[in-house]
């Protein structure tokens, strides 16, 4: 299958360089508190609207489209968190006597520790509320914010390593799925298939800027 990254050439290209000479480093992408890994799109024209608006954001270079092809897996393979939030939420609300049993601070989120004691279940709003340090917060199936994913990323981080089972079989269907955006966490990155350079309007082969 191809996968879709979106990113920015940097200024003197030096983007474009190290994933031509270096490859994927998973390490480096944070995710917005969804944790580290190489966050794709499965489809390209949504890797294109990402890299125009993060090129009007930060001006850095030309929009890039950076290709891969890989065999999806629950091993190797998260949801993205942030455009996935739906999904993930309905795995915590439907198992929260599972969320239940993390002990209270187990779970940092935005440097505050999760007091499981004292999240709560709200069956006639289909919400969680999640009390993280002194703070209480809602969350409901609505549309992905960052917000929401810092939250429930690294809860469902922690459940795939306390209960694996359960987070292995829920990610196995899920990933049988029609997915808009996953993120890879694996140890040996995918294979670099394309670097496509929006340049003048056009995209190009970006492997012809390098050469000039």
């Amino acid at each position: 299958m191809k996968f879709y990254h979106a990113a920015c050439t940097g200024p003197n290209l030096e983007i474009l360089k190290s994933f031509v000479q270096v490859g994927i480093k998973t390490e480096l992408a944070t995710g917005h508190g969804q944790g580290k890994g190489f966050f794709v799109w499965t489809n390209r024209e949504l890797a294109v609207k990402h890299a125009l608006e993060f090129l009007s954001d930060f001006k850095k270079g030309y929009p890039l489209i950076i290709t891969v092809e890989a065999d999806v897996n629950p091993i190797d393979w998260d949801l993205d968190y942030e455009v996935h939030k739906n999904e993930i939420l309905k795995f915590l609300y439907d198992n929260f006597e599972l969320l239940k049993q993390i002990p209270d601070r187990a779970v940092i989120i935005d440097d505050q520790p999760l007091i499981v004691s004292r999240c709560r279940l709200n069956p006639k709003f289909q919400t969680i509320t999640f009390a993280i340090g002194t703070k209480v917060m809602s969350i409901g199936f609505s549309e992905g914010m960052i917000r929401d994913a810092a939250i429930v990323g690294p809860i469902f981080d922690y459940m795939q390593v306390k209960f694996p089972a359960e987070t292995a079989k829920f990610e196995t269907a899920i990933m049988k799925q029609e997915l808009r955006a996953l993120k890879y966490v694996g140890k040996s990155p995918p294979k670099i298939v394309g670097y496509d350079v929006l340049v003048d309007g056009k995209w190009i082969n970006g492997l012809t800027l390098l050469e000039k």
